[in-house]
């Protein structure tokens, strides 16, 4: 009834591929992830927001930020 889950979407800020660091493919993309707060799978209120990379095929991810580069 009640729940917490995260939603990742497509930033499309990025328009060139990068290399993933666990499968090597040219699939990293950023992205934008928000949890959110659920009553009867309606999302009600964005409880957190964070920028990040993410891997299209293997689903790595990693914080986007000024210390971590792809």
């Amino acid at each position: 009834i009640v729940g917490c889950p995260t939603k990742v979407k497509p930033d499309g800020n990025e328009q060139t591929a990068h290399l993933c660091p666990r499968c090597n493919n040219a699939s990293v993309f950023s992205a934008k992830s928000r949890t959110w707060f659920e009553l009867f799978f309606i999302p009600l209120i964005p409880m957190n927001t964070k920028h990040i990379w993410m891997c299209g095929i293997c689903r790595w991810v990693a914080p986007m930020g000024p210390g971590y580069v792809i």
